[in-house]
């Protein structure tokens, strides 16, 4: 005797991708990011951080003759000065690789503590040796500040989001490299030192270090091992890629530096140049104006128009400063950002190497052009063979200054410096107006909303996420 017929089960099917097609687009909508506590606090912590890297970029540049004067090494300005630069570029592009396969909490970590040891060591220097060594050790921590905050707010902010954040980290760098100069100034000629250019970074990179400690647990996919970890690294392109740059930036820097004997056509230099070499230039047509406008200053020209020219230019450079990141990850998906975010960082560093070497080289070819136009034969001499730059900037090791040359050498040598500062400009209305072009070409991408990432986060524990504290 067979029971009871089973009851029919109603068709919930339908119901089912009713509600799926209801619910997903809630998920995906922007209201559903919230803008927590602790992603305000890293903010602030990175943005911090990220100020004091870019400050120590050029806070040397104002005190350097000061520096020199006190523990020597006038003959090795250039490598005071683009040491830190030329550590912290090279291996950008590897911190977003190695942020990658090891999370972004280590990496970062040991960043700010090589940071922080180049600084204590760079303040506590007392030849010009110790304090190239102390400023590649500062670079090479600098890099990862210079990439890791940026991939970290990639990692907790949606694209759709991201923008006001990234546009944020990036200004506070800005504001850095504008007040380094200033602050680097103000500590060499006060009762402080110039050492405390270097010091000023301890307390407030221990303060940033202990805060993320606590505030930056994020999750990762671990490696099953080292081998295995090691084999998502391009070990091959990174073997290729670093020493084509050190070659490069060696050629950059020393190339014309007749002092150490390399002049533009010596043969290391060429050799170093030919390992690669392509121009990088992005500007606006608010930038080209801008130049364009410097090139029409001369020892008349009122400061009036000094600060309107500058806040023209600063209104070009400075907008594509904090976009250009933004449109880069628009049309990457999020296991591209890291990488993506290195290589856009090394670019942005290494723009700064080809705008000074560009600039150098034209300023001092325009330099020996019109040496004529000066009569004393004297002057001609201090001025010759790229010295020109030094001489202004009190690094030819004596007291005395344009300010200081009798009349009419004072005059001739400043309308030619005017001359040459002419053609510095144009080169870069050019360069400007090639960007302005650039931009034409590119297409409007709509931001996701959704923020599907390994990385982000871990706000709860015990939850089976793996926490970013450890090797795999």
């Amino acid at each position: 005797m067979s029971g009871p017929e089973p009851k029919a089960q109603p068709d919930t099917s339908q119901q089912v991708r009713s509600t799926v097609s209801e619910i997903q687009p809630v998920v995906n909508l922007p209201e559903e990011f919230e803008h927590t506590w602790r992603i305000w606090a890293v903010f602030l912590v990175l943005a911090l951080l990220s100020f004091l890297s870019a400050l120590d970029s050029s806070i040397i540049t104002t005190s350097l003759p000061t520096i020199t004067r006190e523990i020597g090494g006038s003959s090795q300005y250039v490598w005071i000065a683009n040491s830190y630069l030329f550590a912290s570029t090279v291996p950008q592009p590897l911190y977003g690789q190695i942020s990658n396969v090891f999370g972004r909490r280590n990496p970062f970590f040991a960043s700010i503590i090589l940071f922080f040891v180049g600084s204590g060591l760079a303040g506590g220097a007392r030849n010009a040796a110790t304090l190239i060594v102390a400023r590649v050790i500062q670079g090479l921590g600098t890099g990862g500040l210079y990439v890791l905050p940026e991939i970290i707010m990639c990692d907790l902010i949606p694209p759709r989001h991201r923008g006001p954040y990234l546009s944020a980290l990036l200004s506070t760098a800005a504001i850095g490299n504008t007040a380094g100069p200033i602050i680097g100034g103000a500590l060499a000629q006060s009762h402080a030192g110039w050492r405390w250019i270097f010091w000023i970074n301890l307390p407030v990179a221990a303060v940033g270090l202990v805060s993320m400690v606590f505030l930056l647990r994020v999750k990762y996919e671990r490696s099953r091992s080292w081998a295995a970890a090691l084999g998502r690294v391009d070990l091959l392109g990174n073997g290729i890629f670093i020493p084509s740059m050190v070659s490069i930036f060696f050629g950059l820097i020393m190339g014309g530096n007749h002092t150490a004997g390399f002049s533009w056509n010596n043969w290391r230099i060429i050799l170093a140049l030919a390992a690669i070499g392509q121009p990088i230039g992005q500007d606006g047509a608010l930038s080209a104006a801008g130049a364009g406008l410097f090139s029409m200053l001369n020892r008349e020209t009122s400061i009036g128009a000094w600060i309107g020219f500058q806040i023209i230019a600063a209104g070009g450079t400075g907008s594509i400063f904090t976009v250009s990141l933004p449109s880069t990850l628009a049309a990457l998906s999020e296991s591209d950002v890291a990488v993506a975010t290195g290589t856009f960082a090394f670019v942005r560093t290494f723009r700064f190497v080809w705008g000074v070497t560009i600039s150098s080289i034209t300023f001092n070819g325009q330099i020996n052009a019109h040496l004529n136009a000066i009569e004393d034969h004297s002057v001609r001499q201090l001025l010759a063979d790229g010295a020109a730059y030094t001489y202004a900037a009190g690094l030819h090791g004596g007291s005395q200054r344009i300010g200081d040359l009798p009349e009419p050498s004072r005059s001739q040598v400043i309308n030619v410096y005017s001359q040459a500062m002419r053609t510095v400009w144009l080169v870069f209305v050019s360069v400007s107006c090639l960007g302005f072009v650039a931009t034409f070409i590119e297409k409007h991408i709509k931001l996701r909303k959704e923020h599907n990432t390994e990385f982000g986060l871990v706000e709860k524990q015990g939850s089976g996420t793996s926490v970013s504290d450890g090797a795999p």
